[in-house]
């Protein structure tokens, strides 16, 4: 298979649903009901309606694969990371181009980032599965990791800022089916970024009020302004994930089986 284009004839994407109160289902993926193949070298990818971009397939232990009925299978090297100035994480984007919004993105919208991790052998610390969105560079990105982190086994969110980080927030728990599908929530404006986790109830989503409200944090880094460069506006947003082993010994393998997309207006 090429390395540049992967297609597939069924559509991956799962019936409609209803997200809650004023919020809007932009994107909704399912990994699990792709045929099993492996997934090629960096570059343009398209599965059903969507053109994902692969990177850094020099760092995988192991090629990505996707497994029908499991998902999407990374196996990182080591000495990966999506941290800072540090971009050696095995993943992928998918920029906000390929997303249908009821309407152009403004800065005060706010967006929730859905991750289902079906499964994984995280065991030390910077084993981590990583969600959320950025820019495609280190300029700006409001980003999540699920697995290892300073704190040990938990779930931590954080802002980047010109190739730093900021307002790192860890919260510990036990990796745990309970805590399997994951939920980051905020604004490109910098209003106060959320961290949910909960079970995966099969079948769908859960709602988001039976979820885990695990940390609400102010986000740093001044007025909207201050986070994109000249020539940047919210249409080069992209939502990125992958895995990461910084420096462990673990033979990690992280097995992410859906991602979605919400989206709710922040003013007129």
């Amino acid at each position: 298979m090429s390395g540049f284009a992967a297609r597939l004839y069924s559509d991956p994407r799962p019936p409609a649903v209803t997200p809650g109160a004023d919020w809007t289902r932009v994107f909704d993926f399912d990994w699990s009901t792709l045929a099993t193949q492996l997934v090629g070298g960096d570059g343009a990818h398209t599965y059903g309606a969507y053109t994902f971009t692969k990177f850094n397939t020099a760092n995988e232990a192991a090629a990505t694969g996707i497994t029908n009925g499991q998902g999407l299978i990374y196996q990182p090297a080591l000495a990966t990371d999506y941290n800072a100035a540090n971009r050696t994480l095995a993943g992928m984007l998918l920029p906000f181009t390929q997303i249908t919004f009821p309407r152009a993105l403004q800065w005060s919208d706010k967006l929730r980032i859905w991750i289902y991790v079906s499964a994984d052998n995280c065991a030390a610390n910077y084993d981590s599965v990583v969600w959320g969105v950025d820019t495609g560079d280190t300029r700006w990105g409001m980003l999540a990791k699920r697995g290892f982190n300073i704190a040990g086994a938990g779930l931590t969110s954080f802002d980047e800022l010109n190739a730093a980080n900021t307002g790192f927030n860890d919260q510990a728990t036990p990796l745990a089916p309970g805590n399997r599908v994951c939920v980051l929530e905020g604004s490109p404006s910098g209003q106060p970024r959320s961290l949910y986790a909960g079970a995966w109830p099969g079948g769908g989503w859960p709602a988001i009020e039976t979820m885990t409200l695990l940390s609400s944090t102010l986000s740093k880094g001044g007025a909207a302004e201050s986070f994109f460069p000249a020539g940047y506006t919210l249409a080069n947003l992209a939502f990125v994930f992958g895995a990461q082993k910084s420096n462990s010994a673990t033979a990690l393998s992280a097995t992410i089986q859906r991602l979605a997309v919400d989206w709710k207006s922040g003013g007129p």
